[in-house]
């Protein structure tokens, strides 16, 4: 099955989707050269033909609009809300999903936390709390809620990843008050060496979550008798989407 990864950053819903067992077109307006998948550089303006190609499509629009985080800069910086032309470019299509904050204007037909993975906090490792929201045109079992107690042990992965929230555990076993990069990546359950900048990482899908919900894809796509086109024939039409005018800076053939 091949997936475009809408907004992709810097691969996450990518290895997510791999794990699950898609080939994963990622397209992006910003060049992010560690992708895991086939790459596309591309404004998504520009993408009406290409995303009726997929079997399953994934967009993770800017959140900074409804995220806590980015609240104190409402007002001094305009954030894009790319919700509704998001909606309209998947409208139509029988398996998509549209991720974002929890604050966001999207229906919640999923939420998922770190701790429903494993990527609770332990006592060498900062818990991953990270909620999300997942608006789906396919029904996916919701797991069971983790428990509410924060209590200090779950990591701020957002920003600059200055972790008030574990600020205190952390100097007590003699860390640093903000994350490594390498901590980030450990907490968000990516595996050591996967390439991903700070950057990409603070704003990124923890891999769990996206395989969780592309292998409910999956299994909603067996049961409705869902049979993809050829896929040699795809993915070669996925590799011609790095000619220009989709790419801009080509990357170099090894």
């Amino acid at each position: 099955m091949l997936a475009i990864d809408l907004f992709c950053g810097g691969g996450g819903t990518c290895l997510g989707l791999q794990q699950a067992g898609f080939t994963v077109i990622g397209i992006d307006i910003k060049r992010h050269k560690n992708y895991p998948g086939i790459f596309v550089q591309a404004d998504i303006h520009a993408l009406p033909l290409i995303l009726k190609k997929a079997d399953l499509i994934w967009a993770s629009p800017p959140c900074q609009a409804f995220s806590p985080s980015s609240a104190r800069w409402i007002g001094t910086i305009e954030y894009p809300n790319l919700i509704p032309i998001t909606r309209e470019l998947l409208q139509g299509h029988p398996y998509t999903v549209i991720e974002n904050v929890p604050q966001a204007p999207i229906r919640q037909d999923l939420v998922l936390w770190g701790p429903q993975f494993g990527l609770g906090p332990t006592d060498d490792r900062d818990g991953l709390w990270r909620k999300r929201a997942f608006e789906l045109s396919f029904f996916a079992w919701q797991l069971p809620r983790p428990s509410m107690d924060r209590s200090g042990c779950y990591a701020t992965i957002a920003g600059t990843m200055s972790c008030s929230s574990t600020y205190e555990r952390r100097k007590a076993k003699g860390k640093q008050g903000s994350l490594s990069t390498a901590e980030g990546k450990e907490i968000m359950g990516y595996p050591k060496n996967f390439k991903i900048t700070r950057r990409e990482l603070v704003e990124s899908v923890p891999p769990a979550y996206a395989r969780y919900i592309g292998c409910e894809a999956l299994a909603r796509m067996k049961e409705a008798g869902y049979k993809c086109k050829m896929w040699q024939e795809r993915v070669e039409w996925a590799e011609s989407l790095t000619e220009p005018p989709f790419l801009k800076g080509r990357p170099k053939k090894k």
